[in-house]
């Protein structure tokens, strides 16, 4: 089987009853060639003695045993397959793994024309020269990377990063650039001694990475490409004693073995990495009071910004500590955690980001960094999972854990995601998958974004889920776990071909495959608008324009005081029973001008309390005033937002567009200069609704 092939049996083995429309989008294939591919499978299959993919209803099925799923999952592939991109990505890799390739060699081993591999080399070129690198070839030399060392390594962990994203083994990497397995053990072996000696636990993804550092290390220094100690030097400073010498002690033979040339530089290329990769756990360390602190007031200052509130603030102190350390250091070697996920999550949550990246000045001011786009994204998506929280009760009949390969970050907000998804399960914790294999638990069903080799109901999930996947996991988790089934969901099975015979007994068909056709669309309808509780983000909150209708808004000519700005601000709330008159009376006792944090950008405010204080349900209203209020000695406001909060996050869609929007100097400039009310409703209206910025559950009336 090639690659694709075994991709495709992947899928169907982790998610029975896959769509076939969403492997041709996922493999970017065509009907043709994803039938093709099935074939091919099914005769490989055959000959295995195992059964043949089933096809039914436009879904791919396929039964086998528990041994033969590991047969099937854990067998090398036999063929080369590889689209274009990848094909250009395993040029690189090899160049910088070998000496002396030849264009013969590349073509032969990725099974393609040499032109076709002179053509893939002038389109990697430009993505080379982004990195300051370039690929040249001598006669007597092969094809090269030119550049400084360090670039190339950094490139190297790069494309790394990518093929761990779709595959943590790297079973067909190892196989296609013909990794040297023993090499490999020794690795894993002094990684697993480092590991005990620092106390330290690594998810298998990490550990993956880790391994090709070294690799890759060992590599070029015995090709004599060896790391410049200018580009280490500077770090002198920042490599920790204690990991130095355990590095030292543990990986030290690996480079005498082969040389008698210096190899403290390659030692602290490993060290620079060992600190900045993300741990699962740490058993014991010290903590910086300092860092304690700055990581408190970041956590505080969300809080308030957000106005929101986090019930387990020590849990999420030592997650963002555990996290931010070695962020830091990423960030100083300029090592930044990007990749796919980091992409993922500032699409996902943009909405988020001014309050997060507002919230840790205190950190960046105490570790003396600015933390990036990509290290943002996982701090930002630790701070929601703790919002997300629930109270376990242990009424729930069906336990669950999530196995998951991605840190602390990923996997805590991908564990909360699912609680809301399928509240009528217990979801004892996540863990990776050395922690699932060495714990054992005893639970009805597993989530995992990888494989898992057990006898327990498990259901495959990505990281982040489409909402399309989102309502094909709930029904499939559903029907399987709780029988309970939609009635798309209880057809899903029917057999249309035996349909159409019945039909045909007592009427005559004009149009068969027409009639089959427009049967499937009616009983198995895409149910892509149907509603699913328990959001992955924050859509189901409300939006900014369902809480600011045109009555809420308010213009006041003449000059007032706090109080009488803070009153008139209620008033609309007050009119449509958001609220009673004692959380006005709370915000005005509670608000400190020696702490203003109800300001929130140049002129504009958003004074609040806590849902219990009177709120009777969630609102907002908007006042805009001439004369500018003291809010503190040195802040005024022209800008008034009160907002009525009812519970931790049913507010924070509408709170975070607020920030983004008010925080836009032109936009702010507009609101303060709008001449009625409307026209600040229309700036809303028009700015969330053709800039797709806000989501709104129905259309908006004045």
């Amino acid at each position: 089987m090639d690659s694709m092939m075994k991709r495709i049996i992947e899928m169907i083995l982790n998610t029975p009853g896959v769509a076939s429309q969403y492997l041709k989008d996922e493999l970017h294939v065509n009907k043709s060639q994803l039938d093709y591919r099935i074939k091919k499978i099914n005769d490989c299959l055959e000959e295995m003695g195992f059964q043949k993919v089933e096809k039914r209803n436009h879904r791919y099925f396929l039964s086998v045993s528990a041994a033969q799923r590991r047969q099937l999952l854990t067998s090398g592939s036999s063929l080369i397959h590889l689209q274009g991109h990848e094909r250009q990505i395993y040029i690189i890799l090899l160049v910088i793994l070998y000496k002396n390739l030849t264009l013969g060699m590349l073509a032969e081993k990725l099974s393609v024309s040499r032109n076709t591999i002179l053509s893939d080399i002038k389109t990697v070129e430009p993505f080379l020269a982004a990195r300051q690198l370039g690929i040249r070839s001598k006669r007597a030399k092969g094809y090269f990377l030119t550049g400084e060392e360090i670039a190339v390594r950094k490139l190297w962990l790069y494309l790394v990063k990518e093929e761990i994203e779709k595959d943590f083994e790297l079973k067909f990497f190892y196989e296609l650039l013909s990794i040297d397995r023993e090499k490999l053990h020794r690795i894993d072996q002094r990684i697993s001694l480092m590991e005990k000696e620092l106390q330290l636990y690594f998810s298998e993804v990490k550990i993956s990475y880790l391994r090709m550092i070294v690799y890759l290390s060992l590599v070029r220094f015995s090709n004599k490409e060896e790391v410049a100690a200018r580009d280490i030097a500077g770090y002198g400073d920042l490599l920790n004693q204690e990991i130095f010498h355990v590095v030292e002690q543990h990986f030290s033979s690996l480079y005498s073995e082969s040389s008698v040339q210096p190899y403290d530089q390659e030692l602290r290329f490993i060290i620079m990495h060992v600190l900045s990769i993300n741990i699962v756990k740490r058993t014991s360390f010290k903590q910086s009071p300092e860092l304690l602190k700055a990581i408190k007031h970041s956590i505080n200052y969300f809080e308030k910004s957000s106005i929101t509130f986090f019930e387990n603030k020590q849990e999420l102190c030592d997650v963002l500590y555990q996290h931010i350390i070695p962020a830091s250091y990423r960030i100083r070697f300029g090592v930044p955690d990007e990749g796919d996920l980091s992409q993922s999550i500032r699409q996902e949550y943009r909405e988020f980001y001014f309050i997060v990246k507002k919230a840790v000045c205190p950190v960046e001011r105490i570790l003396g960094i600015e933390f990036v786009e990509e290290e943002l994204s996982y701090i930002l998506i630790i701070f929601l999972s703790f919002l997300k929280g629930e109270k376990i009760t242990e009424e729930k009949q069906k336990t669950a854990v999530v196995v998951c390969m991605h840190g602390v970050s990923v996997s805590r907000l991908l564990l909360e995601n699912l609680k809301e998804l399928l509240p009528d399960i217990l979801f004892k914790r996540y863990m990776s998958l050395r922690e699932f294999y060495e714990l054992n638990p005893q639970v009805d069903i597993v989530f995992s974004t990888v494989g898992v080799d057990t006898d327990i109901p498990t259901f495959f999930i990505k990281h982040f889920l489409t909402d399309h996947e989102k309502r094909t996991l709930k029904r499939k988790v559903e029907g399987t776990i709780f029988s309970r089934y939609s009635y798309s969901e209880g057809i899903d099975s029917l057999n249309l071909d035996g349909l159409l015979q019945v039909i045909e007994k007592y009427a005559d068909i004009r149009a068969k495959g027409q009639l089959k056709q427009e049967l499937e669309q009616f009983l198995l309808p895409d149910n892509d608008n149907e509603e699913i509780t328990g959001s992955l983000v924050f859509k189901d909150d409300y939006s900014l324009l369902e809480l600011l209708p045109r009555q809420n808004i308010q213009i006041y000519d003449k000059a007032l005081n706090f109080n009488e700005a803070i009153r008139l601000s209620a008033k609309p709330l007050l009119q449509n029973g958001s609220i009673e008159t004692g959380y006005v009376e709370k915000i005005l006792e509670g608000y400190n001008p020696e702490y203003p944090y109800f300001v929130i950008a140049p002129e504009v405010a958003i004074p609040h309390d806590g849902p219990e204080n009177g709120v009777n349900k969630l609102g907002m209203s908007f006042l805009r005033v001439r004369e500018p209020i003291p809010f503190s000695k040195e802040l005024s406001v022209r800008i008034i937002v009160m907002i009525a909060p009812k519970d931790k996050k049913t507010h924070l869609n509408a709170v975070t567009t607020l920030y983004n929007l008010v925080n836009n100097e032109a936009f702010r400039s507009a609101l303060l200069t709008a001449p009625y009310e409307q026209d600040i409703y229309d700036l809303f209206f028009n700015e969330l609704t053709e800039n797709n910025k806000g989501q709104t559950k129905q259309k908006i009336y004045e």
